[in-house]
């Protein structure tokens, strides 16, 4: 896990002790899966405007799809860490970094935090409100690179931490 990740991941825990919410314990394997994602967002364009941040190339070890908004390939997303590690769990996805919303900008955690902060729906996967209320997050995992950041959350815990 490079060291901006981990800044971004100990930024969401920070930002939950906030709030009063205990911190995610740290995955290596969804780090992975984050940081693998923030590379192909950066490295492969959309195939089609309908394909949101969510969405997988097909330049990579992986099963592609284009993620679209009404959440038709959500297993596409919560495959990937059983799909990319030896984590075998559902994983859910935050990302930020898509053309038209910070091409150009590099990122830092303070950043992408506050654009997901901004988000009520981001916002709940962070602080495990409303579809999420009843989520225990056992894992977190993050990538940053260039415009493009991703958050990876599970309810299982990572053997591999």
């Amino acid at each position: 896990m490079g060291s901006r990740a981990l800044e971004l991941a100990n930024a969401i825990n920070d930002y939950r002790a906030q709030h009063g919410l205990p911190p995610i314990p740290i995955s290596k394997s969804l780090s992975h899966v984050a940081e693998t994602h923030v590379r192909d967002l950066r490295d492969s364009p959309k195939v089609a405007v309908t394909c949101n941040g969510h969405s997988w190339s097909s330049n990579g070890p992986w099963t592609p799809c284009c993620y679209t908004a009404d959440h038709a390939q959500a297993k596409c997303m919560w495959e990937k860490p059983s799909e990319l590690t030896q984590l075998k769990a559902t994983g859910f996805e935050i990302t930020i970094g898509q053309p038209g919303e910070v091409t150009g900008v590099a990122l830092d955690s303070k950043k992408a935090l506050a654009a997901w902060q901004g988000s009520s729906l981001h916002n709940d996967v962070i602080l495990n409100r409303g579809t999420w209320q009843n989520m225990t997050w056992r894992s977190i995992g993050a990538g940053i690179i260039d415009s493009h950041a991703c958050a990876w959350f599970s309810d299982q815990p990572d053997p591999a931490r």
